[in-house]
């Protein structure tokens, strides 16, 4: 399975439970693995929670974990399913749209270092000498011919 797991606070807001209880979701379906789109989403909003939260340590965990999955598990894209998920590969393979990405990749990196570096809540960070290099990882893997 993923390694999805966000180490909590002592004392959780009731935003950072259901925010854990999600990503518990997605670690147990792996859904890492068959959309890992849906997972860069999920980090994103946890960014955003602890970034106005006030728990920049976390914001920047969670920012690692992004900026990895964007690197190593996203390209190339496609939607698929799993030994639990048996139906969904040919059934999105039948699809119209089909199970590939709808997009070049190009743009797609391009859209996820502006997710990273024009997110109005992430301007804490901006100082953040751990920030300063994840958008480095990630504006070079951007900057490499796709």
């Amino acid at each position: 399975m993923g390694e999805i797991k966000i180490a909590s606070m002592p004392e959780n807001t009731e935003a950072e439970t259901a925010y854990l209880r999600a990503m518990e979701m997605l670690c147990l379906f792996d859904i890492e693995k068959l959309n890992p789109n849906l997972t860069l989403h999920a980090y994103v909003i946890g960014v955003d929670l602890y970034c106005k939260n006030g728990n920049p340590g976390k914001a920047l965990e969670l920012l690692e974990k992004f900026t990895d999955l964007c690197i190593h598990g996203f390209f190339p894209f496609k939607l698929r399913g799993d030994g639990f998920f048996t139906d969904i590969g040919p059934w999105l393979d039948s699809c119209e749209t089909g199970a590939s990405l709808p997009s070049d990749e190009k743009l797609i990196k391009q859209n996820m270092l502006q997710g990273l570096t024009k997110y109005p809540s992430f301007a804490v960070l901006a100082d953040e000498p751990q920030y300063k290099r994840i958008v480095q990882k990630l504006t070079e893997f951007v900057n490499v011919e796709s």
